[in-house]
């Protein structure tokens, strides 16, 4: 695939900005199939390209540098202490996780606060 002409396959001059929770942000990395990275002259990592195998033929989300290392943060440094499952009405498992730290636990309930730029039009796959 031409993946390094990305701006052939998706419109990038048609942006909108989402602001998208933790679990979000995972499932794009987990069923990702678009994934380019970006960097600056210098040569710095910039961010990335990506969009999941679900979205693929919609759009391309871009993720910032600084969003990443958030996630990276987030996920990394986050230990659990108590855990709670239950089923809901709708039968999909409601999972509440609890840390020792408050701090730790408004990170979780807020969710990444990242914004990321989706550049939407049909891709040419």
């Amino acid at each position: 695939m031409n993946w390094h002409k990305v701006d052939q396959k998706y419109d990038l001059s048609k942006e909108t900005y989402e602001n998208r929770d933790l679990r979000w942000t995972c499932n794009q990395i987990i069923h990702i199939f678009v994934f380019i990275p970006v960097f600056r002259v210098s040569g710095a990592f910039d961010g990335t390209f990506v969009s999941s195998d679900k979205n693929k033929n919609k759009c391309v989300y871009y993720f910032s540098r600084k969003v990443i290392l958030e996630l990276f943060d987030l996920v990394g440094n986050y230990y659990s202490s108590a855990s709670h499952r239950v089923i809901g009405r709708d039968g999909q498992w409601i999972i509440e996780n609890y840390t020792p730290s408050d701090q730790e636990m408004e990170l979780m309930l807020k969710g990444l606060t990242g914004e990321f730029v989706a550049q939407s039009g049909k891709a040419n796959l």
